[in-house]
């Protein structure tokens, strides 16, 4: 197999620039070795990765193929999910009205550093020849903690979505009474984000390619324990170590608050996906289906 990296070196600056994104998609995909991994990913791969499906401006669509269960019994046959569903109802916030939205918020402060300066390494960025003055490092700063807010909101923006679907799909009543729940907090998340970034930061980076093909996935997979897995477990856990890692290190008070109570319904949504999928992997899957999971 060809190395992308060497294949680049010997090529011309320009071509290079336009070839090396896709040369990594495709060595990426080379290198999964179970081919149901590839089958999986490899659509969305393509349409994140190459395709750029996430950064065309326009509203993106992506085909949903899972069923829809209903239960015209309603049982209530699950204790832990019935005391779950009942802490998120008493858990639920208004996020126009709970955040202190009048605090000035001013990115480049650096008494009130949105993230502190040693949180990015910039004498090793001066070994390599990057030289930067105080307030590009507090630009610099501010640019990195608008991207990975706007990631977390996009992120968000496909948890909305993801929980949606498993509401629908997951066969279990008391799981849809939950899944409602998370659905509301999703939309929620997605609406503090978006207004701390237009209106605090007033900065917004599109989707990351890796992360708009991890959202498509998981939307297009018909199976509501991949969904899951994807989503409140591998995604969702994700989200809560990074949303603690950037809680411990800010210092701007409507940013800290806002995170604090979004962490408070993410463990929520982990807690739902082990209760959801404890029994089923251990039951419902044969041992070749609890391999691919």
């Amino acid at each position: 197999m060809i190395n992308h990296e060497r294949l680049i070196a010997i090529l011309p600056t320009k071509v290079a620039e336009r070839l090396d994104p896709y040369l990594e998609t495709l060595q990426v995909l080379a290198e999964v070795r179970d081919p149901r991994v590839l089958r999986s990913l490899g659509p969305a791969g393509v349409r994140g990765m190459l395709l750029k499906r996430g950064k065309q401006g326009v509203p993106t669509r992506v085909r949903a193929t899972h069923d829809t269960y209903f239960d015209w019994s309603y049982p209530h046959d699950n204790p832990e999910m019935e005391e779950l569903y009942r802490r998120a109802k008493q858990g639920q916030w208004d996020g126009d009205t709970y955040l202190p939205w009048n605090t000035d918020v001013d990115p480049l402060n650096p008494e009130v550093p949105l993230i502190p300066k040693g949180f990015i390494n910039f004498e090793a960025a001066e070994q390599l020849g990057i030289k930067l003055s105080e307030r590009e490092q507090r630009e610099f700063q501010y640019s990195l903690t608008a991207w990975m807010l706007s990631q977390f909101l996009h992120g968000e923006q496909g948890a909305l979505f993801a929980a949606a679907q498993v509401t629908e799909a997951v066969q279990f009543f008391d799981g849809k009474y939950y899944g409602a729940t998370q659905v509301m907090d999703e939309a929620r998340h997605v609406e503090v984000f978006h207004r701390y970034l237009d209106t605090k930061l007033n900065k917004l980076y599109q989707v990351n390619d890796n992360l708009f093909t991890i959202i498509d996935a998981l939307m297009s997979d018909g199976r509501w324990d991949m969904k899951f897995l994807g989503m409140q477990i591998m995604i969702e856990g994700l989200a809560l170590g990074a949303f603690g890692m950037l809680y411990q290190h800010t210092s701007e008070p409507l940013l800290k608050e806002l995170l604090k109570m979004v962490i408070q319904d993410e463990a929520r949504h982990v807690h739902y996906g082990v209760l959801a999928l404890r029994e089923h992997i251990k039951t419902e899957l044969s041992e070749k289906e609890r391999h691919e999971r």
